[in-house]
């Protein structure tokens, strides 16, 4: 295992306190190891004559990894504080002893988006610390007449200083920005998925999974808005089992669903690339062949007729064989959608009393 796999799961291993965010906490142990690799920098970089150098940034990594001990047996509110104060008080030292001109006041605006992104954090204290960040960083911004220490800095070490900095900043930005990024989109994904379920359940019959009534009808008066730019034909079947009762009556309402949840498979199958299918209700399914005229739908209802007679439902030890009549009725934009299926229906009841097993059109 190579040296950065080691740390990608030191840095993600679990934490023992209970009902905690796991991310929140790895973020604070990834900033608490970017501010100690940036004070480390920084006692590599600054000239060594002064006492407050040999001793302020080494401490102030010893800090930050007693932070990142931290965060694996407290929980992420107490670290996330801790990490602020020490934030705080570093860059507040750094300025006031050493120099001001780096810019270092900025990277306590870091903190802000840190706080602000936190749930369990209360609002009055989210705004609270964003003022305290911005006052904090007005002083500092000034903070030069006040520098009681006098170190002269290169030009090299500033420009270096400087670059520390800059990449510091910007890197614990990306990485807030990264980690909150995927923790919302995570959440608002579930929400779009869930929704997306509920809508689907919302229109789909609960037996056998086909659209249901309102959802057909939502589709087909969709269809019926858009006849008058398209101009393009499309027919509506209405169909049921035939003697569906004696069905029920002899092998069960079990049997009879089970029917219902086979032919269902058949109707998605045949229909699929040709229109939808929903059922109606009871043993009644509506068939909507979205492109077709009603000679063609004729051909297609025809051929679907002579599977359904054809296959062999086994329920249990009982082999069950039905036969299905079809109305068929090709819309009519003068007439409307109700009319239309008020048609189809009409056909329906007219193939029942010519015998049944049949398409009408």
């Amino acid at each position: 295992m190579s040296f950065f796999e080691d740390v990608h799961n030191l840095l993600n291993q679990d934490i023992t306190a209970e009902n905690e965010s796991k991310e929140m906490t790895v973020l604070v142990r990834i900033l608490s190891v970017i501010d100690a690799i940036t004070a480390l920098l920084y006692a590599v970089i600054f000239p060594h004559h002064s006492v407050y150098v040999l001793v302020f940034f080494p401490v102030i990594v010893l800090i930050n990894i007693g932070v990142l001990i931290a965060t694996y047996h407290l929980s992420s509110y107490v670290t996330t504080t801790m990490h602020c104060l020490v934030l705080a008080c570093f860059t507040t030292v750094f300025c006031l002893w050493f120099d001001s001109r780096l810019g270092h006041e900025y990277a306590i605006f870091t903190l802000i988006p840190l706080v602000f992104y936190r749930v369990d954090f209360k609002r009055s204290l989210k705004v609270l610390i964003a003022l305290l960040c911005c006052a904090l960083s007005c002083f500092l911004s000034m903070a030069t007449i006040w520098n009681g220490v006098e170190i002269t800095l290169t030009r090299p070490v500033m420009l270096c200083a400087t670059l520390f900095n800059s990449v510091s900043i910007t890197l614990k930005l990306i990485i807030i920005s990264v980690y909150y990024y995927r923790k919302f989109a995570a959440g608002e994904s579930k929400i779009v998925a869930y929704s997306k379920k509920l809508e689907q359940l919302a229109g789909a019959d609960a037996l056998t999974g086909l659209s249901n009534r309102r959802s057909i009808e939502d589709h087909l008066n969709m269809m019926a808005e858009k006849y008058p730019t398209l101009n393009q034909a499309f027919s509506i079947a209405i169909c049921d089992i035939d003697f569906f009762k004696i069905v029920n009556d002899t092998y069960g309402h079990d049997a009879g669903d089970y029917i219902l949840t086979q032919l269902a498979e058949i109707f998605k199958s045949f229909m699929s690339g040709k229109g939808k299918a929903a059922r109606w209700g009871g043993e009644e399914f509506l068939l909507v062949f979205d492109k077709l005229n009603g000679d063609d739908a004729f051909m297609e209802l025809s051929r679907l007729r002579g599977q359904i007679e054809k296959t062999e439902f086994h329920y249990k030890s009982n082999t069950i064989c039905i036969t299905m009549t079809f109305g068929l009725e090709e819309y009519d934009f003068y007439a409307g959608i109700q009319d239309t299926i008020a048609h189809a229906d009409e056909k329906l009841y007219q193939g029942k009393n010519q015998g049944r097993n049949c398409v009408i059109y």
